[in-house]
């Protein structure tokens, strides 16, 4: 919550809200050939900050992601699912190039290719598709390359499911053309006695506990949903609802994200919404 990241002294970024994920752009800002330090601040000195334990400072991984000047934007590939019976993807690449570069997708099963496509939008048919849902979490690969001549300049592998999603009236929610019942539980971020760090075993080990007890699906109580976690869910076949905020305007007592959501809420939702894109249980 209310964190600030300074490169040398200098205030890079950061973000008012402590579940969204976000990036901060040190290219132009690095002293090349010198040692650069990084800094992370936190102002945890307002609580509570929300209705549960919230926990304080970094408890979702950092990474620092080093690329060529051309690249493949992050959060760039987008993968949709037209259809099942065929299966019809659409793959949407996003990339920073100063000369035409060709985009290269390849589509993987277990290891084996199975499609391929070129272009920053393409369409893609899968034969003999495995579909993801509850009881079947058939997971593929998405390898996108940029590529100029014989050079490769970025390589971005997205893991995705094949499902479509419908509602309506008669049927309520249909999984792939099947009607399916939420059997849900509310999640919170935190970890109990290991306290708010998102480790992936312990993410993973709530996940299918969850599973086994009978439950399908679960709703993140009241934030964003970690990184960590919907690897899990998709793995473990557990639908998700992500939720973005526990409360917008209104006050219930507390500090926190409620204070800044005004002018904070489009930026949170965005990066939440990129984030989840192409995870098949949200």
């Amino acid at each position: 919550m209310d964190s600030k990241v300074y490169l040398n002294d200098e205030l890079v970024g950061g973000r008012v809200y402590g579940y969204s994920n976000f990036y901060v752009d040190l290219t132009d800002k690095l002293r090349i050939g010198q040692d650069n330090e990084i800094k992370v601040f936190v102002h945890n000195s307002q609580v509570p900050n929300a209705r549960w334990y919230s926990g304080s400072g970094i408890y979702r991984p950092v990474n620092l992601i080093v690329a060529n000047k051309e690249h493949i934007d992050l959060d760039g590939v987008k993968i949709i699912t037209k259809s099942y019976d065929p299966a019809v993807l659409e793959v949407t690449v996003k990339a920073t190039t100063t000369n035409a570069a060709e985009i290269r997708t390849e589509i993987s099963y277990d290891g084996k290719v199975v499609a391929t496509c070129t272009g920053e939008k393409c369409n893609v048919i899968i034969a003999d598709a495995k579909l993801w849902d509850e009881d079947h979490s058939n997971l593929y690969t998405a390898k996108v390359s940029l590529i100029r001549g014989q050079e490769v300049l970025d390589v971005v592998e997205e893991r995705f499911g094949i499902r479509t999603i419908e509602w309506n009236a008669a049927q309520g929610l249909l999984i792939n053309g099947r009607s399916v019942k939420l059997r849900g539980g509310c999640v919170h971020h935190d970890n109990g006695i290991l306290g708010a760090c998102a480790f992936e075993a312990a993410e993973y080990r709530k996940a299918k506990i969850m599973k086994e007890a009978g439950f399908n699906a679960i709703r993140s109580a009241h934030n964003p949903i970690s990184k960590a976690m919907l690897n899990a869910c998709d793995e473990l076949g557990v639908y998700i609802m992500d939720e973005a905020f526990d409360n917008w305007m209104k006050n219930p007592g507390t500090y926190g994200h409620v204070l800044y959501f005004a002018e904070e809420w489009e930026k949170d939702l965005r990066d939440m919404v990129l984030k989840d894109l192409n995870h098949p249980s949200v």
